[in-house]
C-alpha cells in the first residue's frame, strides 16, 4: 500500500505554528474594526474637495512630469483648504478604514470630474464652434 505524501508536513512543529496563523486569520476577519478619529479629522465635504483637487494635480503630474510644480500645487491647495499635509493623510487612512463610506466618496469625486470634464468639453467646444466663424468671415473678406 502506497502512503499518500501531504502537501505540508503536520509535525508537532509546524501544528502550533498553523494554530496560531489560524487565530490571527480569524481574529482578523471577525467583526468590524472601527478606526480612530483623527483629532483634526478633514469634514467630508472638504475631504471631497480635496480628493478632487488631488486628482487634478495627479493628472497634470502625469500630462507633464515636472514633479516641482506638481508639488507646489498640492501645496498650494492644501493651504488653501487650511490643512497640513500631516491632518490630509490621517483623514485620508480614517476614510479608507471605511470601505462603504469611502467608495461613496470616490464615487462623488468621480460625478464632480465627470461634470468638470463636460464644462471644459463645452468650452473647447463652443471656442472652437467661435474661431470657425471668425476664420469664415475672415476667408469671406
Amino acid at each position: 500500500m502506497r502512503k499518500i505524501k501531504l502537501l505540508f508536513d503536520l509535525s508537532t512543529e509546524t501544528v502550533p505554528f498553523m494554530l496560531i496563523l489560524i487565530v490571527m486569520v480569524l481574529t482578523g476577519c471577525s467583526g468590524q474594526h472601527k478606526p480612530e478619529k483623527p483629532k483634526d479629522l478633514i469634514p467630508e465635504d472638504t475631504y471631497i474637495d480635496l480628493l478632487v483637487e488631488m486628482q487634478n494635480i495627479q493628472s497634470y503630474r502625469n500630462a507633464e512630469p515636472d514633479s516641482v510644480n506638481a508639488d507646489s500645487l498640492k501645496t498650494s491647495v492644501l493651504n488653501r483648504y487650511s490643512v497640513s499635509d500631516s491632518q490630509f493623510l490621517a483623514t485620508h487612512k480614517y476614510y479608507q478604514m471605511q470601505p462603504d463610506r469611502h467608495l461613496e466618496q470616490i464615487d462623488s469625486v468621480i460625478s464632480r470630474l465627470d461634470r468638470e470634464e463636460l464644462k471644459i468639453r463645452a468650452f473647447i467646444d463652443s471656442t472652437q464652434s467661435a474661431r470657425q466663424k471668425s476664420d469664415s468671415l475672415k476667408s469671406e473678406e
